[in-house]
């Protein structure tokens, strides 16, 4: 989940002429909702709910069978540094 939410941001960070930044994780919560089978496919959707200047704030979902049903979601905050 931390991987999906830190490439949502650097796809969507680099967009409309702004300077690519680097995002490095400083919060993580998450929370276990449902037991995640091994032998089914586990899908993630992640939404960037705020890209400010220095920071922003994803909401990710994991889920196997129903996206109504997510077996975890996670919120994670990320400071944006600029590339060097």
């Amino acid at each position: 989940m931390e991987t999906a939410a830190t490439l949502e941001v650097l796809r969507l960070n680099g967009r409309g002429g702004r300077q690519a930044r680097l995002p490095k994780l400083i919060d993580f919560s998450i929370d276990y909702l449902a037991t995640a089978r091994g032998d089914s496919v586990t899908r993630i959707d992640c939404e960037v709910l705020r890209e400010g200047r220095r920071m922003a704030n994803v909401r990710v979902s994991a889920w196997q069978h129903s996206s109504q049903r997510p077996v975890a979601s996670a919120r994670m905050h990320f400071v944006l540094e600029p590339l060097a």
